[in-house]
């Protein structure tokens, strides 16, 4: 109901696919722990609660939809028709122009390799702020601190990551993977916390593991 009623697309997509992965898993946990006679008190509860609320439910939802539909279909006719540029909420446009904007630069292979910065004109760079933010983290990420920064941050976490991902049942790992598709296409959470957290990096980098447990 957040979702729609803020009308995220990309929100709403991964809320639907949150309840159809994680709804039948928590039935199933529910299964392990709870007795039969339990499952049907619960089984209950609900049914009644939802016989009760489904008007309310309804009314508020239903509203909430049709809203949501004629929003986007004022979008989706503002970018005529474009379906990548609706989907995007126009992001797609600033990601194509800053990556013109870097290439037709002076300066191109630096910035490729090191970035730009945050707000600066990636053609002209030291007159003044330009570039606008795409809310794509990972590309946001790039613009700023090229691909060395990349690398550098990535390499930092590569062993944790790692282990992750080659996890079978560590409940992180589905997390991990929502979280780096989600924030190749929207958000701006990665990009707007670099400084703190490269700092965080740069000083774990120099700090000694065994730091606290003798004098020195």
């Amino acid at each position: 109901m957040a979702e729609i009623i803020t009308t995220t697309k990309t929100g709403i997509l991964v809320g639907v696919i949150y309840l159809i992965y994680f709804l039948p898993r928590s039935f199933f946990v529910l299964r392990k722990v709870i007795t039969k006679k339990q499952r049907r008190i619960l089984a209950e509860l609900l049914s009644v609660l939802i016989v009760v609320l489904s008007p309310f439910i309804y009314q508020g939802f239903a509203k909430e939809v049709t809203l949501f539909i004629q929003r986007n279909q004022y979008f989706f006719d503002l970018f005529d028709g474009n379906l990548l540029k609706f989907i995007t909420s126009s992001r797609s446009v600033f990601l194509e122009k800053t990556f013109k904007s870097i290439n037709r630069a002076d300066n191109s292979l630096f910035l490729h390799l090191f970035g730009g910065g945050y707000y600066i004109r990636l053609d002209k760079p030291f007159f003044g702020a330009g570039r606008r933010v795409t809310e794509m983290d990972w590309f946001d990420l790039y613009f700023s601190y090229g691909l060395v920064g990349i690398v550098a941050y990535i390499t930092y976490f590569k062993e944790s990551l790692f282990n992750i991902l080659n996890s079978k049942k560590n409940p992180v790992k589905i997390m991990l993977i929502v979280f780096i598709v989600y924030s190749l296409i929207a958000g701006h959470v990665i990009f707007n916390a670099m400084t703190t957290t490269i700092l965080a990096v740069a000083l774990a980098y120099f700090t000694d593991n065994k730091f606290g447990e003798n004098d020195d």
